[in-house]
């Protein structure tokens, strides 16, 4: 694509955006629970933070049908050794997978967009490894897996605590039948990295979490949300597990995948709408046992802060924050017996007496009573230093803190 085309084929696109952020928010208020969501959904297309754009001297390179992950991949480094800051890839149907930091290499400061036209284009995987550098950005767009035993469209092969990856406007999802008929186990399996998303961030229905990031250097999320599909006679499933997870693993106690050093920064979920996670089990015929909308595993960054979420039809909870202090046996791999990071020391392993969050923020929380399954709790607090409520004391029939033993309690809760 020429250069001066660039700006009105961004500006298409922005339109485009626009249209579908609509297109999305009527999708979803004509399911069911959208009396309760309806608000939140407004405030997702009002409150989106200020994308990242290309300026005017980007290179840029278009993706004609048929062209290879390997010959993408060929064409790109040619521009990045080149010395451009940004580079951009351009798609309207269907752009090949990319891996960077194995095949495609960028250096410090350099920035990779990759932008559709709309969410019809599809980005047939990304996998970020170890050494990718730089910013990556998706823009306008879904991703799909690789192929169709790929585990998640969007991956981190161990940690990546060197790169940034950024979305406006994107959709996880996957074509396939696999994993247990939702066709991919994760939509995101995030390691180490920084990650921004602006305008929306959609995520099919999965076999496990919708998001699932461990030992993170930031989190910054504008709206989050998963759809469902029906499963049966009225069983809607959406994430079999959590909408979002974060979990601060210590390298030693990891398996597969490396976790690295532990997380820093700040955790934040804007907006966020869950609906019918949770159902871990049920499809087998047993008791769901997926876990919480949001569930947080440590963080030993400055904090975690959940904005502004709701829960539509949740079969386990909606909010859990704990300590996933115990539960790795000493041996060769893991001398020492540890788990995850902990907050106090610097991050040092589990000893007993540190807490796994240093400060919990919980905003608006949009609950319908209701809809939580016998027996469940929709709010569970643990092993936090401090937690903030700015909108006052919780209902103590939703909320239990301290419920996990073995930790340290709560230091102070604050409104």
């Amino acid at each position: 694509m020429k250069t001066e085309y660039l700006g009105a084929f961004l500006e298409a696109k922005q339109l485009l955006g626009n249209a579908r952020l609509a297109a999305n928010k009527a999708a979803l208020l004509t399911q069911e629970g959208s009396e309760l969501i309806e608000g939140v959904v407004q405030q997702m297309l009002d409150e989106a933070p200020e994308q990242t754009v290309p300026g005017p001297g980007a290179a840029q390179l278009t993706v004609p049908d048929g062209m290879s992950s390997y010959e993408l991949a060929k064409q790109l480094n040619v521009l990045l050794a080149d010395g451009h800051e940004e580079v951009v890839v351009l798609g309207d149907t269907k752009i090949p997978a990319l891996r960077v930091g194995k095949d495609i290499h960028l250096e410090h400061g350099q920035r990779l967009f990759v932008i559709g036209g709309d969410s019809l284009t599809r980005l047939h995987g990304l996998e970020l490894h170890p050494t990718a550098v730089g910013e990556v950005i998706l823009d306008s767009l879904a991703v799909q897996p690789m192929h169709k035993h790929d585990k998640s469209p969007v991956r981190c092969i161990d940690e990546c605590s060197m790169v940034h990856l950024k979305t406006h406007n994107v959709e996880i999802r996957s074509p396939y039948d696999g994993y247990d008929g939702f066709g991919m186990m994760w939509g995101m399996v995030l390691i180490g990295t920084k990650f921004t998303a602006t305008g929306y961030l959609t995520v099919g229905p999965c076999k496990e979490h919708g998001m699932y990031t461990m030992n993170m250097r930031h989190v910054d999320i504008a709206s989050l949300v998963n759809w469902e599909t029906l499963r049966g006679p009225g069983l809607r499933v959406g994430c079999g597990r959590t909408l979002f997870t974060h979990q601060n693993r210590h390298p030693s106690a990891t398996i597969g995948a490396i976790a690295g050093k532990a997380s820093q920064g700040v955790i934040l979920l804007r907006k966020s709408l869950a609906r019918y996670c949770g159902h871990e089990g049920l499809l087998q015929g047993q008791a769901p046992s997926g876990g919480s909308d949001i569930t947080i595993g440590g963080h030993t960054g400055t904090k975690v802060e959940i904005r502004d979420h709701a829960s539509v039809g949740p079969h386990c909870g909606v909010v859990a924050v704990w300590q996933e202090a115990h539960g790795s046996s000493v041996n060769a791999a893991n001398k020492e017996g540890v788990r995850c990071w902990q907050t106090e020391g610097s991050g040092n392993p589990w000893d007993g007496l540190s807490h796994g969050v240093s400060r919990l923020i919980l905003g608006e929380l949009l609950i319908r009573r209701e809809a939580i399954p016998e027996g469940r709790t929709p709010l569970l607090i643990s092993g936090v230093h401090t937690v903030h409520i700015p909108s006052g004391p919780l209902d103590p029939d939703l909320v239990r803190y301290d419920h996990q033993p073995g930790v340290p309690p709560i230091t102070k809760i604050t409104h």
